[in-house]
């Protein structure tokens, strides 16, 4: 069976986890990006970068690549994204590296969310 076969369009576009309907994005909520910075540079800073390579994926911009819920899905529920969703899969090989369940609620993956929505994406490497 091909990678993700048994994946919906939905989770093909959007994660496997507990977002099972597209977010919609309005206006920046900066209340709710400032305790996803929080959050962010508590939880994710570790292996994130915004801007570079570093443990895991540069996620500044990130949201120009992926949608807010398959985001959402990738912070709630890792385990089961690096098992059954190929471009996750794809992500493993190349930085080696699984993402640990952070023990995030939705509302704090969303707030994660709305803080990535703030960032730029990184730079063009030369």
């Amino acid at each position: 069976m091909a990678a993700g076969s048994d994946l919906t369009p939905f989770q093909m576009e959007n994660g496997i986890g507990p977002i099972t309907e597209a977010v919609t994005l309005g206006p920046v909520n900066q209340a709710q990006a400032d305790e996803g910075k929080a959050l962010f540079e508590s939880k994710c800073s570790a292996c994130h970068k915004l801007g570079e390579r570093y443990v895991g994926p540069p996620l500044g911009g990130i949201l120009d690549r992926v949608t807010a819920a398959f985001a959402m899905n990738m912070m709630l529920n890792p385990q089961e994204m690096y098992t059954r969703h190929p471009v996750v899969k794809e992500l493993l090989g190349q930085y080696m590296t699984q993402m640990p369940d952070l023990a995030l609620t939705q509302e704090q993956a969303r707030a994660v969310v709305e803080y990535l929505r703030t960032t730029p994406p990184p730079a063009p490497a030369e």
